[in-house]
């Protein structure tokens, strides 16, 4: 099956999920183990994080630095991308807000991947809504670079913590699909400047952010729920979708649903 354009995934009738660093209350998170595994689940996107080697290159790491998900400390910015897929990124057990480290790794082979590999793999199958956790124009142009090449354009985007990263990404690649996290209720910021979803936090998601989203066509896709029974009230607050750690659980949640509204 080809890989569903943002405009027809957004458009859709039913809530958009959205796999927060893969599924990742049951798998590592930002592995391919993760995103794989979110993707035979049918998720609508996956969601990943990328930051930078000691070389520049894009992989796939939340924190700025190693030690919570990973056997190695530190920066990711003092490993080389060699040094780096050497490390076992599966310490972390559960979800972002309520897991916890092990002393030992879940899985005895569970690498750093970087964003070539989860390209490689997914690019065909999924979209993907990729954070960018790094501000320096290299490395931003690696990113797009990437993005250009497995022609991500109709079917993924990149997440940028403020409109002027993203003005160096338009000005690498004017065509990215962006999201941007500043001023996350201001919609009418994010219309003009062309963004293709909003982002807010559960915590600044209103009946009145929803009407004027709705009503200005942008999406919005709330981070982050992971409760099932909770579902039905953003649902019906209308928003567009949800990133979660727990897909399987807001699956089942949203076919109940839709099932309910037949």
């Amino acid at each position: 099956m080809p890989v569903r354009a943002l405009q027809e995934v957004f458009d859709q009738k039913s809530l958009v999920i959205t796999a927060h660093r893969g599924w990742s209350v049951r798998f590592p998170e930002n592995t391919l183990m993760a995103l794989t595994a979110a993707a035979g689940l049918s998720v609508d996107l996956i969601e990943f994080d990328l930051r930078a080697t000691l070389e520049g290159d894009p992989i796939l790491l939340h924190d700025a630095v190693l030690d919570r998900t990973t056997d190695g400390c530190g920066s990711p910015h003092d490993y080389t991308l060699q040094q780096l897929t050497m490390l076992n990124a599966s310490y972390w057990q559960g979800s972002h807000h309520s897991g916890h480290r092990r002393e030992t790794p879940t899985y005895a082979n569970c690498p750093i991947p970087t964003f070539e590999a989860v390209l490689k793999a997914l690019s065909g199958r999924i979209g993907m809504n990729i954070q960018i956790k790094e501000k320096t124009p290299a490395f931003l142009e690696r990113v797009c670079a990437l993005y250009a090449r497995y022609n991500l354009y109709k079917t993924s985007y990149l997440t940028l913590d403020d409109f002027a990263v993203a003005d160096l990404v338009r000005s690498i690649d004017k065509d990215v699909a962006v999201c941007v996290l500043q001023e996350r209720s201001n919609i009418e910021r994010h219309v003009a400047y062309g963004c293709v979803a909003c982002q807010p936090r559960r915590n600044e998601v209103t009946p009145e952010l929803c009407r004027c989203a709705n009503a200005a066509n942008m999406p919005l896709n709330m981070f982050w729920v992971d409760d099932g029974p909770e579902l039905e009230y953003w649902a019906e607050l209308g928003l567009s979708g949800v990133l979660t750690n727990a897909p399987d659980v807001i699956q089942d949640a949203r076919s109940r649903i839709v099932q309910g509204a037949q």
